[in-house]
């Protein structure tokens, strides 16, 4: 698959979990720190796949920049309470791809993709269930 299309599919299901993420929220009465952490672990996996659609880092960064920008409008724009209207002061859900980024750069560096792997299920799983 050629790397742009990965990055527009991956940004559409970045999109559909953002939606599912708000209606959980709104009709199903999900509070927001269980809306939150569907999207951190759904968020989580589908970041696991981004090795199987890119090669380069570049791919990555484009994804994550696009991400970020999307995280921190809606933050200060309060747009999305499921996610953002924590009780307390967290720009963690903003902040999310950076990580993801790095790791996928270092993996890249290092030539192993335990590198991006490990930490950013750490993150997904582990962040989340403490």
């Amino acid at each position: 698959m050629h790397p742009l299309i990965a990055l527009l599919l991956l940004l559409t299901l970045l999109g559909v979990l953002m939606g599912i993420t708000v209606l959980l929220h709104r009709n199903a009465g999900w509070s927001t720190e269980q809306s939150r952490k569907f999207l951190h672990v759904s968020g989580g996996i589908l970041s696991l796949t981004l090795p199987l659609f890119f090669q380069s880092h570049w791919w990555v960064l484009a994804l994550a920049v696009v991400a970020f920008g999307i995280l921190l409008f809606t933050f200060l724009r309060r747009l999305m309470p499921a996610v953002h209207a924590t009780k307390r002061n967290s720009v963690g859900s903003v902040l999310f791809p950076i990580p993801v980024y790095v790791c996928f750069l270092v993996a890249e560096l290092q030539h192993s993709l335990l590198y991006f792997w490990l930490p950013v299920a750490l993150l997904a799983f582990a962040d989340t269930a403490a």
